[in-house]
């Protein structure tokens, strides 16, 4: 980021009608209710503002100089000591953000506006003495969450069809049934079998950015922020992005020189009265991002549960429980979503490259950079066991003490700041199919208290768990072709060290690697780079690593 980080302001309210009845007969206790959850918030963001700048680093500009004739060399600093040192990398690609911090969101208020609406029933039946049933049905509605109002530009006919061009629908059938039970197993009440089963939604929306993003996007051409990547802005020697793993001399410091014209031509072309949607942002800027898929679903999970519960002696109670839970229409788009045009791709974006000619068109139909969407594609499953053995509080003491064994896997999204490397294939999403980060397999937790004379009381808490999996890939660079990087290191899978790999298989795997792939070309680069390990590699680590040379 080169100027101010970020400027960003947020102000919304949130208002909560719950209305409840419980009614009790004989054997039933049932109960209705309803919710509506009302909110409106303003929120401006000015980023990028002059713009954010990727370099090419000494290492990748060493490594070109040592495969070209010395006439080709691109110089370097011999230290890079102060600001002015760094300027002189060379540009790798950047972006810059002209106009309002403010959304035009529908109608074009300055304010979004959600709704959320519940229903729901629930009845528990005490069949017996030793059985009790519980069951219900609840129903949500979010009207305003997704952009509604908004349909796509015909530029996106190549990519998502011409029937799928319309807004996304809030849908209606969003029903929760759940049902359970508890059975004493044994006269005395001591063992007690229950189990449960239930489908729950999540909200239709979980990133309030995201949904600007596409507003932005869709919005007729000149209102709002206008945040351009360089691969879509032309000036004196063409494009400026340089993302093929080729540095060339045009430096930071060359891309400041002419920057205040570049942005000053963008401030000139808004048009924040524009209320035709002949045309859109999307159409004048032929790239845009966070895009709501045809297909986009609200997600929801399928709970089920099995346990039992036993009465050891007065006071000390121990429980175990299965626990299986299946994940549906999983967000797996992040922050940047997935890039649908594959602009960086092998093959070539969807949507073909804007010529010199086209770049300025606002009729063209080509696309000068990622067209990226939101999509609930995603799928997890949860499988777990936990047992507790719990000492109620009696005679000035009382401790719990559980162990949970569990399995967390599913489809690892496009790569993040948090996890760099997820081994997202854009060919196929289901590729990265695994481990999850948060996969914990073993967790211990030991907890108590004792009281002690003179209201004195001393407590303990002890967690231990074992260590999550992480991914290992190689930085910037695109082995399959599909236009994404940081690729998993050749041989593994995804989140697979810790589940199966260890530290000798990660040894072996990047000598082969130096033996097959270093200094050969890839998709993304003229050359991969030679991968180099630590003297000592850390036993475990929380995050996916970057392996570099």
């Amino acid at each position: 980021m080169f100027g101010k980080a970020r400027t960003l302001s947020f102000v919304g309210r949130r208002y909560q009608l719950t209305e409840s009845l419980v009614w009790q007969r004989k054997s039933h206790r049932l109960r209705f209710g309803f919710d509506w959850e009302p909110a409106a918030y303003t929120g401006q963001m000015l980023d990028q503002d002059p713009a954010t700048i990727t370099l090419y680093s000494p290492k990748e500009v060493r490594d070109y100089n040592a495969l070209v004739p010395s006439a080709a060399q691109i110089p370097l600093p011999s230290s890079f000591l102060t600001l002015d040192d760094i300027l002189r990398l060379p540009l790798k690609s950047f972006s810059t953000g002209v106009g309002p911090g403010f959304v035009p969101f529908r109608d074009f208020r300055k304010y979004r506006r959600t709704d959320l609406y519940r229903l729901y029933a629930a009845d528990t039946w005490r069949i017996g003495p030793r059985l009790t049933l519980n069951y219900g049905l609840a129903w949500s509605y979010e009207p305003n969450s997704l952009n509604t109002d908004l349909t796509k530009p015909k530029l996106l006919t190549a990519i998502l069809g011409a029937n799928n061009l319309n807004p996304p629908r809030a849908q209606t059938a969003n029903f929760s049934p759940t049902l359970g039970f508890a059975w004493a197993a044994t006269r005395d009440g001591k063992t007690v079998i229950r189990g449960g089963a239930g489908r729950y939604f999540d909200p239709v929306s979980f990133n309030s950015i995201n949904i600007a993003n596409e507003r932005l996007a869709l919005s007729p051409a000149g209102t709002g922020r206008r945040i351009v990547p360089g691969s879509a802005i032309s000036y004196g020697i063409g494009v400026l992005d340089f993302p093929k793993g080729v540095p060339t001399r045009f430096t930071a410091a060359d891309l400041l020189a002419i920057l205040p014209g570049i942005r000053a031509e963008l401030l000139r072309k808004l048009n924040p009265d524009n209320r035709d949607f002949t045309f859109r942002n999307i159409d004048r800027d032929k790239t845009g991002k966070n895009l709501s898929d045809p297909s986009y679903k609200t997600p929801y999970a399928l709970h089920f549960s099995l346990g039992v519960q036993r009465e050891l002696a007065r006071d000390l109670v121990l429980t175990a429980d299965l626990a299986w839970r299946r994940f549906v229409h999983n967000f797996i788009s992040g922050l940047s979503g997935v890039d649908y045009n594959r602009f960086s791709s092998a093959q070539g974006p969807v949507i073909p490259r804007c010529s010199p000619a086209q770049q300025n068109d606002i009729t063209a139909v080509c696309s000068a950079g990622p067209i990226t969407f939101d999509n609930s594609t995603g799928i997890a499953q949860y499988k777990g066991l936990l047992v507790r053995l719990e000492k109620r509080f009696s005679r000035r003491t009382q401790f719990l003490a559980s162990y949970a064994l569990g399995s967390y896997t599913g489809t690892n999204g496009p790569r993040g700041n948090q996890f760099p490397g997820t081994g997202f294939n854009n060919d196929n999403w289901f590729e990265s199919n695994g481990p999850l980060p948060t996969d914990i397999r073993h967790i211990l937790n030991l907890s108590g208290f004792v009281d002690l004379p003179r209201r004195f009381q001393v407590s303990f808490s002890v967690s231990a768990y074992s260590r999550p999996p992480f991914s290992v890939h190689v930085s910037g660079i695109d082995f399959n072709g599909d236009g994404t990087q940081n690729d998993l290191l050749p041989g593994t899978r995804v989140n697979q060290f810790n589940r199966g790999l260890g530290k000798a298989d990660l040894a072996l795997l990047v000598a082969q690697y130096n033996q097959q792939f270093a200094g050969k070309p890839t998709a993304s680069n003229p050359f991969a780079p030679r991968l180099t390990l630590p003297a000592t590699i850390p036993s475990t680590t929380t995050s996916s690593p970057r392996t570099c040379g």
